[in-house]
């Protein structure tokens, strides 16, 4: 079995830690999360994990290339 650190638990980000779970509250009690990327294999690869994650979460969302 993976065995997972939180990420804000690290030294590097003890600064944002509270920002980061601020933003993560906000967007998971968000009524409809909006990704925006641009029309690029980069956009698309990096919107993949961001859709993901809300599927994940089961978070409602929209996308658009521009």
């Amino acid at each position: 079995m993976l065995n997972m650190r939180d990420l804000l638990s690290l030294p590097l980000f003890s600064s944002i830690d509270s920002r980061m779970r601020e933003v993560a509250e906000t967007i998971s009690n968000a009524p409809l999360v909006h990704l925006n990327a641009p029309a690029s294999l980069t956009g698309v690869l990096a919107m993949a994990h961001l859709e993901a994650a809300c599927l994940d979460a089961g978070l409602p969302y929209s996308r658009r290339f521009f």
